[in-house]
C-alpha cells in the first residue's frame, strides 16, 4: 500500500477506495461510514464481504455528487437516498486501541501511514504518547486513526441516519434487521488486544476527555 501511495499519489488512491466503496455501499443499499478502531471490519464483512475505506459522510456525499476533481460521471455511484450509519466506540478505549496500532505498524488486514515518531521514544507508553506527543498535534493532521469520530459522522447536511455503540452491537443488529431486512452475524474480528484490561491514570484520562471533548459530548460517554 505505501509502495503504491508512493508511485500513484495519495489523492489518486483515495479517489479509487473511495469510488469502489461507492460501488458497494450501492450494491448493498446501506451506507456503513467506517471509523477506524471502532468495531467496523466486522460490520464491513458481514454487509459488503470485504473492506470499505474509511472515509466520512462528507467525502462520501461530495464524491455521489461529482464534485470531487477526479471524478467522472461514469464512475458516480448514487448514494444519495439510501440509509446511512456508523459505530462509534468509547473515545479512551478507541484511542489506545489507536496508539497500539501505529505502534505496532498495523494489523493484519490494513495499514497506516508511516511516521518515525511511532517509534519514537514518545510512543514507550501511553502516557507518553499522550503528554510528550498528542496533546501537540491537530488531530485531524493526523492519519485517521486519532480523528475525532464525530468528524466521521456529520456534514453540512446533518449527521447519519444512526449512530450505535461498539459496546451496544445487539442494538445495531436489531437497526440492520429492520434497515435491510436481513439478520446479521457482526463477530468483533479487529478488537484492541488488551485495551479493557490496562490501567489508566486519571490524568492520562483527562487528558483524553479534553482532547476528545466532542466525542464524549455527542456520543454521550462519561
Amino acid at each position: 500500500m505505501n509502495t503504491m501511495r508512493r508511485t500513484l499519489g495519495d489523492r489518486f488512491i483515495m479517489e479509487q477506495y473511495r469510488k469502489r466503496s461507492a460501488r458497494k455501499y450501492r450494491k448493498a443499499g446501506i451506507v456503513f461510514i467506517h471509523i477506524p478502531k471502532a468495531a467496523g471490519t466486522s460490520v464491513c464483512d458481514s454487509l459488503y464481504h470485504g473492506r470499505v475505506g474509511h472515509f466520512t459522510l462528507a467525502e462520501m456525499r461530495q464524491h455521489q455528487s461529482g464534485k470531487s476533481a477526479n471524478t467522472h460521471s461514469t464512475d458516480q455511484s448514487d448514494i444519495d437516498g439510501l440509509p446511512t450509519f456508523s459505530v462509534v466506540r468509547d473515545p479512551l478505549a478507541r484511542l489506545y486501541s489507536s496508539y497500539c496500532y501505529a505502534r505496532d505498524g498495523g494489523g493484519s488486514k490494513g495499514s497506516i501511514n508511516p511516521d518515525p515518531a511511532y517509534q519514537s521514544k514518545a510512543f514507550r507508553s501511553f502516557s507518553a504518547f499522550l503528554s510528550e506527543w498528542l496533546i501537540e498535534q491537530e488531530l485531524t493532521s493526523l492519519d485517521r486513526v486519532f480523528w475525532p469520530q464525530y468528524r466521521f459522522v456529520e456534514d453540512t447536511r446533518g449527521t447519519v441516519d444512526f449512530i450505535g455503540k461498539v459496546e451496544d452491537m445487539a442494538h445495531v443488529q436489531q437497526w440492520l434487521r429492520s434497515t435491510v431486512s436481513e439478520t446479521l452475524e457482526i463477530p468483533h474480528l479487529n478488537c484492541a488486544r488488551t485495551q479493557d484490561t490496562q490501567p489508566v491514570h486519571e490524568s492520562d484520562r483527562s487528558i483524553v476527555k479534553e482532547l476528545y471533548r466532542e466525542d464524549y459530548e455527542a456520543f454521550d460517554y462519561a
